[in-house]
């Protein structure tokens, strides 16, 4: 028995975190949301900037508008010199998995 997941909801005690995006599968396990997603492409590291290209600006609106969208190389290479390529790392890879 696990009292972490037998638990009835934890506590969201650091707001910030964003584990009010989160919901529980079947088994009780934490899944991403687009929320969440959403929130996190908003932090102001994934968020392009004012000297943006405009192909990453492109690139996080269509991520906002479907945050599990897969990033290709193709898009990483329509953005020579720019900002994102570095910080693309960080990425989710999917909703469920994060790139290394």
């Amino acid at each position: 028995m696990n009292d972490v997941l037998d638990a009835p909801k934890a506590r969201d005690f650091w707001k910030s975190s964003g584990f009010h995006l989160v919901s529980r599968d079947a088994d009780g396990w934490l899944t991403v949301t687009p929320e969440l997603l959403r929130a996190y492409y908003a932090r102001p590291e994934i968020h392009p900037v004012d000297e943006s290209c405009a192909a990453e600006v492109a690139l996080f609106e269509r991520l906002m508008e479907n945050p599990a969208l897969q990033v290709t190389a193709a898009d990483l290479t329509a953005m020579p010199g720019c900002s994102a390529r570095a910080r693309s790392r960080s990425r989710p890879c999917s909703s469920t998995r994060w790139c290394i």
